[in-house]
């Protein structure tokens, strides 16, 4: 049996979601893809920029997802720092 995952998520500043978030996370999305260790693709729904992250292979592990978890903590983390500069 075949399972399809999909997470999506949009990174916001604040618990509330301010102006310039949908700038943000189109600069997030540009940063994990050029690094090239994982991929997400777009979204925008009533005007809302968000990523989406599909788990969809036959042979995904935990491990996999745990790994790609951290590389988007990791360069959501460094994008972050290098905009509060």
């Amino acid at each position: 049996m075949q399972t399809f995952s999909s997470v999506i998520f949009i990174h916001c500043e604040s618990p509330v979601c301010r102006q310039g978030s949908n700038e943000l996370n189109k600069e997030l999305l540009d940063t994990i893809n050029n690094d090239g260790r994982i991929h997400m693709v777009p979204s925008e729904s009533k005007g809302v920029f968000f990523l989406r992250f599909a788990v969809c292979a036959s042979r995904t592990e935990a491990e996999d997802v745990t790994f790609a978890w951290s590389v988007i903590v990791e360069l959501a983390e460094r994008l972050l720092r290098s905009t509060s500069q």
